[in-house]
């Protein structure tokens, strides 16, 4: 059974629940596969540090939250700085303290999204497995081998 959860971040009112995806442009949306325990993300159009901030903390709490996870930016480009991607890595190893993460699997397109997503792998890597690739396909390879390994940590 998939669970569609769809949410938008907007930065006057912050993160809120979107249950009809054509009457609201959400940049990140998400579908939760229960029974392989993974999380499938798709980004358009043009992704902010605001966008992945609320992403990033979305799962937080629930048991999702160590779900395996494929972040598709291939329609996707962004304007996020490498200050902010610092930010970031360091928000997300104080959310790691709290729950033990899945590994993520990330597909970026766009030369710059591909570029940050190396600083913030080279940052987080002792958290979680995490890797960044070109096409959907090898990253589903990756994260179905990487989940097999570290669901028996």
């Amino acid at each position: 059974m998939i669970l569609m959860a769809l949410f938008h971040y907007d930065n006057s009112k912050g993160f809120n629940s979107c249950p009809h995806r054509q009457k609201t442009f959400m940049p990140i949306y998400y579908e939760i596969d229960n029974a392989r325990k993974r999380i499938y993300s798709r980004c358009e159009g043009v992704i902010t540090y605001e966008d992945l901030r609320a992403h990033m903390n979305a799962e937080e709490g629930s048991p999702t939250a160590s779900y395996s996870e494929i972040l598709d930016c291939t329609d996707a480009t962004t304007n996020i700085s490498k200050n902010q991607i610092v930010g970031l890595a360091a928000e997300r190893e104080e959310v790691a303290i709290r729950q033990k993460p899945g590994p993520v699997a990330i597909v970026a397109g766009d030369n710059n999204f591909f570029d940050k997503f190396l600083l913030f792998d080279s940052m987080t890597e002792q958290i979680r497995p995490i890797q960044i690739f070109r096409h959907a396909a090898a990253a589903e390879r990756w994260l179905d081998e990487i989940t097999r390994r570290w669901g028996d940590e």
